[in-house]
Parts: structure tokens; C-alpha cells; sequence
């Protein structure tokens, strides 16, 4: 099998991170400084080992996933 495309099912800050970061960012009202706040999520985010652990291995899985299916859709074998 060919090696797949940029695919934002395999990348854990597209399938998983985003949303984490997303609901912690906007819980509360944003006045200013956006990116500010992102920044911090994302720092508080980086070490919680075990957050980061459990999004490497749904990549494994999801590699499994892509394989099995021959490189194509596998959202149904998960």
C-alpha cells in the first residue's frame, strides 16, 4: 500500500486535540488575547502524560484501521 495522504483521521491534533483545546479555550467568555489563551491550553495540555499516551495509541489503532481497509475509508472499523 502506498504511503496515505495527509489525512487529518491519522493526526491527533486534527481528530482528538482540537476539540480538547477548543471546549478549555471557550468555557468561559474571551474577552482579548485569544491566542494567549490557546497558548496556555496548550502548554497544560503537553503534560498530562496520560491525555497524551491515550491520543498515541488511537493513532496506532487508527494506522491498524487504515491498513486493514486498504487505505481507504475505516471510520467503520473502529
Amino acid at each position: 500500500m502506498e504511503w496515505p495522504p495527509r489525512s487529518p483521521d491519522l493526526t491527533p491534533c486534527d481528530f482528538s486535540m482540537r476539540g480538547v483545546i477548543k471546549d478549555r479555550v471557550y468555557k468561559t467568555p474571551i474577552q482579548i488575547h485569544l491566542k494567549k489563551r490557546i497558548e496556555e491550553e496548550f502548554q497544560i495540555l503537553s503534560t498530562n502524560y496520560l491525555y497524551l499516551y491515550n491520543a498515541t495509541n488511537v493513532v496506532k489503532k487508527r494506522c491498524g484501521a487504515v491498513i486493514e481497509a486498504g487505505g481507504h475509508h475505516f471510520e467503520h472499523l473502529l
